[in-house]
């Protein structure tokens, strides 16, 4: 069976197969949400019970909240609202530099979930490896 679906201008050919069966090729079982891979931290005096560590991102993330609860002194933020350098974050007995970017976020969205986000930069930092599928970090800074 085929038919065809325009679509802003571009024509896509549909076919289906109505003889295709499962037994043919074993699907893969369907894998459960891990949640989500969090590591204690701290900056200053400051502790975070659960930093996010977020695959996806390219940044490192904190809300003005967070920010202002810090009291850097000779610190600035390089834009309003934007990007906060070398921020000393220790994670066990090692202390990374990072840069966090600072979003305006109400402290009601924030919930009891993870307030801090450390990105791909800071993996990369810390030579962290995680294996997503037995969700567990596997090396770096634990």
């Amino acid at each position: 069976m085929k038919r065809s679906v325009e679509v802003g201008g571009i024509v896509s050919a549909l076919t289906k197969n109505e003889e295709f069966t499962t037994g043919a090729q074993a699907l893969p079982k369907k894998c459960q949400d891990p949640r989500i891979f969090s590591v204690p931290c701290s900056i200053g005096d400051c502790t975070f019970a659960n930093a996010m560590l977020d695959l996806g991102a390219s940044i490192n993330v904190m809300p003005t909240s967070i920010y202002k609860s810090l009291n850097f002194a000779n610190r600035s933020v390089v834009q309003p609202l934007g990007v906060l350098e070398d921020v000393l974050v220790q994670v066990n007995e090692l202390i990374f530099p990072k840069e966090f970017y600072v979003l305006d976020m109400e402290a009601e969205t924030l919930g009891k979930g993870s307030t801090l986000i450390l990105g791909r930069p800071f993996l990369m930092t810390s030579k962290t490896k995680i294996d997503v599928h037995v969700e567990d970090t596997l090396d770096g800074i634990w």
